[in-house]
């Protein structure tokens, strides 16, 4: 599985040619890529319209979704809550 920094989301969302997008775009049938639920709710948080949100909400559901950070991270000093899957306030999750 490869998982994609949001920095690279980010230039493939808004048009920005470059390697990195360049490979994303070749990746994005492979069924290799791994969306991380920080990741997703770090890109879709910067969209200035919910129409175009949801436009790319619906191109991330053809991939799987990963929890960054469990809750026995908390145990380790990192402060929050975080359920197992995405839990995303702002916009809806994936599932």
């Amino acid at each position: 599985m490869i998982l994609v920094d949001s920095s690279v989301w980010i230039d493939y969302f808004n048009g920005s040619a470059g390697a990195e997008t360049d490979l994303l775009d070749r990746l994005m049938d492979s069924g290799r890529l791994l969306v991380g639920d920080l990741i997703l709710a770090e890109v879709l948080q910067g969209f200035r319209s919910e129409h175009d949100a949801a436009r790319a909400l619906a191109r991330f559901r053809a991939f799987q979704c990963a929890s960054m950070v469990k809750l026995r991270s908390a145990r380790r000093g990192i402060t929050g809550s975080c359920d197992e899957e995405a839990s995303l306030s702002a916009r809806p999750s994936i599932r």
